[in-house]
């Protein structure tokens, strides 16, 4: 498994740094965390014979802004978008002329999901304080990292609700905040650095 940090930043682009996205390469998929500016690094380092999950946590333009390049891949299995509760009609909106081309023109088939979900991994959401809806979401799956019991991911937001911030990882063996790390380029980690933590 190999973890990608493409955007780290808050509100807007800077010298130090897009907005936040990253990329959860495992065994059987990829896996996007938010698509803010920095989604566009995600088009290099996809490995274009698995499935492509993009989750969402809430539909702030710092999250989603980089949906608009989606005309750019071409994914025989197609890509996956994955949301919160109540989140589906407004992201749609966004996803449609006169601010993107439609869905239905686009070379990969592109879908939108409220949970509960049917995927091939587990997917745990807890709502979060926020100004607009969002959500954490804890992935687990043996198939993460091969030769193990399994792993627990958790993905939390920018939410200032302490209380549920600390539910989700406390039972995870990698949790990855958003907004907390600065850098100009991107980091990776692997399953091999992340066993020795």
């Amino acid at each position: 498994m190999e973890i990608f940090f493409l955007g780290t930043n808050g509100w807007y682009e800077t010298s130090m740094g897009s907005t936040t996205c990253s990329l959860v390469k495992t065994v059987n998929e990829n896996i996007v965390l938010d698509a803010g500016s920095g989604f566009y690094r995600v088009e290099k380092l996809l490995d274009y014979s698995k499935p492509v999950y993009i989750f969402l946590s809430h539909l702030h333009i710092d999250h989603i802004e980089g949906l608009q390049i989606l005309r750019k891949f071409d994914i025989a299995s197609g890509i996956k978008i994955l949301l919160g509760p109540d989140m589906k009609k407004e992201l749609e909106s966004f996803l449609r002329p006169p601010f993107a081309p439609p869905l239905s023109s686009l070379k990969t088939k592109i879908e939108i999901f409220e949970p509960p979900y049917d995927l091939p991994f587990n997917v745990e959401t807890l709502p979060l304080a926020h100004a607009v809806p969002a959500t954490a979401f804890r992935f687990s799956s043996s198939s993460f990292i091969p030769g193990t019991r399994g792993m627990r991911i958790t993905r939390e937001d920018d939410t200032s609700d302490e209380t549920s911030r600390r539910m989700l990882p406390k039972t995870s063996e990698l949790s990855i905040p958003v907004q907390r790390l600065c850098c100009s380029g991107f980091i990776c980690l692997t399953s091999a650095s992340m066993q020795s933590m």
